[in-house]
């Protein structure tokens, strides 16, 4: 007869339980021989003092436990242990550990019918937490296995869908469901986004991070964590959520702040594209031009050039000439400094 595994069997536990299988075979110890002659093929033909005298590795051990629990081999049974789910542990882990849950239902998503009793079971506001994690994809098929979901109850099933309004905006919510072919009787869901402790923590800490650290700090990899941040709140919170984040006291590079705020307003994603990269050409522009006149500059202090000099040579990288027609004459006009280091015309 097999063992019975445990309610909440631990992959670590039973590896240890291998490892001290191998060490009393390798200390003598009289009551290992006939297990493994029993679970061992190559073992059974030998008798006592030979099975003591074999050599037995640790993946002999490992075998030896997964057959004693009824799996045929070692590696079924682990694929038994990452297939299970404990929907009480879970139902602990979503308010604290949310993510840990969304990373079961990554595991789940080759089993369809699995993943849409899982998402059941846990109910609307816990789903909604999970909803938070998962890419736009993953939401897609979980609301799909939902929605395939045979002979269930429909009000736990509509409130399973319920939840995908809290995770993502109504808009985005309905057309995941129209893709899917699924129609929600629940209409927008009335329950407010249930924010974790956590989430609220790590939220505040970003806020104030914002405010304590110039934009003009953050290399490469800053901005990325900062729109990743920026992200994660708007999908638990909606696009609004980020006025009061990026709020006045914020210091975010002023493209960044420009287009959140275009996106906040409504506008149409390609008009915000398009916005975005013509405004982002003329900061590349004038990042170059002032580049342009500090490499003249030094040039020029190099050669100990007359400051007069230097002034009008830089002044000539963003002060064009200005064209303006008078009694059919054509004038150019020059803005120069006098030596008074006032502002006036040289015609």
């Amino acid at each position: 007869m097999s063992n019975q595994l445990p309610a909440q069997p631990s992959l670590e536990q039973l590896k240890k339980q291998a490892r001290d299988l191998q060490k009393s075979h390798q200390n003598g110890a009289a009551d290992t021989g006939a297990r493994l002659k029993e679970f061992l093929p190559r073992f059974a033909a030998l008798s006592a003092s030979e099975v003591v005298a074999a050599k037995l590795t640790l993946r002999d051990a490992q075998q030896v436990i997964a057959r004693e629990y009824g799996f045929s081999s070692w590696q079924k049974l682990k694929q038994h242990l990452e297939e299970a789910v404990d929907f009480e542990v879970l139902f602990q882990q979503v308010e604290a550990r949310p993510h840990y849950v969304a990373q079961v239902v990554r595991l789940l998503q080759n089993s369809p019918r699995d993943l849409g009793v899982l998402m059941i079971a846990l109910g609307e506001a816990r789903v909604a937490m999970v909803l938070r994690f998962l890419s736009d994809a993953e939401i897609e098929h979980t609301v799909q296995s939902i929605g395939a979901l045979g002979p269930v109850d429909e009000a736990a099933k509509q409130a399973a869908l319920a939840a995908l309004g809290q995770a993502v905006e109504n808009k985005r919510a309905q057309e995941l469901l129209a893709c899917q072919g699924i129609v929600s009787t629940g209409g927008k869901s009335k329950t407010k986004p249930q924010l974790s402790k956590k989430y609220l923590q790590t939220r505040n800490a970003f806020k104030r991070e914002l405010q304590e650290r110039s934009a003009h700090e953050l290399d490469l990899d800053g901005v990325r964590r900062v729109v990743v941040q920026l992200s994660e709140i708007a999908r638990a919170e909606g696009l609004l959520a980020l006025e009061e984040v990026v709020d006045d006291k914020a210091q975010v590079d002023d493209l960044l702040r420009y287009g959140l705020q275009l996106a906040v307003d409504g506008t149409d994603p390609d008009i915000i594209e398009e916005m975005l990269t013509t405004q982002a050409r003329t900061l590349v522009q004038n990042l170059e031009t002032r580049c342009q006149m500090i490499v003249a500059g030094v040039r020029a202090i190099q050669n100990d050039e007359n400051p007069h000099i230097v002034n009008h040579r830089l002044m000539s990288f963003y002060k064009a000439y200005r064209a303006v027609e008078a009694s059919g004459v054509l004038i150019a006009l020059v803005f120069k400094y006098d030596e008074d280091g006032g502002l006036g015309l040289w015609c």
